[in-house]
């Protein structure tokens, strides 16, 4: 796997090489949702009122900017490997 963000990223998925993104989950108490941040890929910002919401909406989002980057779709659909924790890292899997 090639983590978004580093240096030929780019090329690397044009190549067809998985890529990775670390995505930091945060929960905000006084609304009462939980927002995803990347700073491996600009742009993505998303907030749901749940986990799962959110792991939908990371996805889409991702795979967007990243096709945007890109200028060209996405091979295959992406995957989100999540271990479970807020405040974390999860990894977007791209096959």
């Amino acid at each position: 796997m090639y983590r978004v963000g580093l240096a030929f990223w780019k090329l690397a998925a044009r190549l067809g090489v998985p890529l990775s993104l670390r995505i930091q989950i945060m929960h905000d108490d006084e609304a009462d949702v939980y927002i995803a941040t990347s700073t491996d890929l600009a742009g993505l910002v998303s907030e749901a009122p749940s986990l799962v919401e959110l792991m939908f909406s990371v996805r889409d989002c991702s795979e967007m900017l990243i096709e945007h980057a890109l200028h060209r779709p996405l091979k295959r659909t992406a995957t989100v490997v999540w271990d479970g924790t807020v405040e974390r890292t999860i990894n977007f899997v791209t096959q």
